[in-house]
Parts: C-alpha cells; sequence; structure tokens
C-alpha cells in the first residue's frame, strides 16, 4: 500500500528512489530479468538511497546505471515523497518526473532488465507492473485507477 503520510507504526527499512522519464507524452519503462526481484515486471527506473546520497543523487546514478541516460539535477521534478508498506517491511519512496525535449537513444543494463518500452501512462496500466506502479502513476498523472 501507498500512503501520501506515514502510517502508524511506519518503520522504514530503507529509502527508494525512482523516475518517470517523459517525452512526447510517453513514459519510459522498463522490464526487470526474470532472475531479480520483482522478475518479469514492468516499472520505472529506480533503486536503493545509498549511505551518504540524496534522493538526487541516487536517482541521477540509477537513471545513468539502467538506462545510460545523464541529467542534472535541475532537471528533475519532485513529484511526491511517498510511504510504502509491502508485505515484507516498509519503505519511504521519492518519486520523480524527468521530462525531457527529445526521446534519448536507451541502453538498458542487461545486467538488471530486459527491455524498455515508450508508452502513453494509460497504456502503462495492461503490464504486469512492479508493486504500487499503478499508485505513482496516480500520484504523478492523476490517472483512475
Amino acid at each position: 500500500m501507498t500512503f501520501q503520510e506515514p502510517p502508524e507504526n511506519f518503520k522504514p527499512r530503507f529509502e527508494i528512489t525512482g523516475c518517470l522519464v517523459e517525452c512526447e507524452g510517453d513514459i519510459l519503462v522498463l522490464k526487470r530479468l526474470e532472475t531479480k526481484s520483482h522478475g518479469g515486471k514492468w516499472g520505472m527506473p529506480a533503486g536503493k538511497i545509498d549511505a551518504g546520497e540524496t534522493p538526487e543523487q541516487a536517482i541521477t546514478r540509477e537513471l545513468k546505471e539502467e538506462t545510460g541516460l545523464t541529467t542534472d539535477y535541475g532537471s528533475l521534478v519532485l513529484v511526491k515523497k511517498l510511504y510504502m508498506r509491502i508485505p515484507e517491511y516498509d519503505l519511504v519512496y521519492y518519486l520523480y518526473r524527468l521530462p525531457l525535449a527529445d526521446k534519448p537513444t536507451v541502453q538498458i543494463n542487461p545486467k538488471e532488465h530486459r527491455a524498455f518500452q515508450w508508452l502513453a501512462p494509460q497504456a502503462l496500466l495492461k503490464l504486469d507492473f512492479m508493486h504500487d506502479f499503478d499508485e505513482c502513476l496516480r500520484v504523478a498523472y492523476g490517472i483512475a485507477i
């Protein structure tokens, strides 16, 4: 479950950052390798925030590692700090958007993902996506789920 305020007894194990990369009305999504956590599911570039990193530094690093995209902090737009409770643990999730004027060359990391697509927000709802990705779309774009 995703919350906009910390729920009762919220004890986050770690913090994650994710980014909705946007261009021409489409969003970049990545398909995880079957051997990884959330294997075979679609999601956005995302990852854990390492010790000593800010959320902006973490998502900039994750974008480079997962897609080959480079950006500066000024291009990132913080959508919302979210609080997620999944069966195994709680986590804090920093949701960003990265609007781009032109679709860049995407080079997925073959150690983490096996495919990518650019899709309109409503079309994303037809995919088998990672937990709470639908809630991130609702928060960022107001999509009715």
